[in-house]
């Protein structure tokens, strides 16, 4: 079965990065650059996996994970940050968040976790 992921992130490296290195893998990864694109995506397909950064500027990634959830209850959401703090990772586990990684997220590191995830 081949997964869909999205990777929801302003940094175009992370998104080029990710989507490169997981459709290596067989993924097929769709980018949203922005939490409304990400939303739009979401809205026209199905995902299995949603890696998302917890800041899109004045956004919030965090407080974006319910309304993404009721838009795809199974798609699951991996949250991705440059600025990492526990009560963070707690709240984001709190709102339905599987997993939290820490960037720079390394190629072995982000295929391990999505293979976690999408086998959990």
């Amino acid at each position: 079965m081949r997964h869909n992921i999205l990777v929801a992130d302003d940094e175009e490296g992370i998104r080029f990065t990710f989507a490169e290195f997981l459709g290596d893998e067989g993924y097929r990864v769709e980018t949203a650059d922005s939490l409304p694109n990400c939303f739009n995506k979401m809205q026209q397909e199905s995902f299995d996996l949603l890696f998302l950064d917890i800041g899109f500027g004045t956004e919030n990634g965090i407080e974006a994970i319910q309304r993404l959830q009721g838009l795809q209850p199974d798609c699951k959401i991996v949250i991705i940050t440059g600025s990492p703090g526990v009560s963070t990772m707690v709240e984001a586990k709190k709102y339905g968040a599987v997993d939290y990684l820490v960037k720079p997220i390394y190629q072995a590191s982000l295929l391990y976790n999505t293979k976690k995830v999408l086998n959990s």
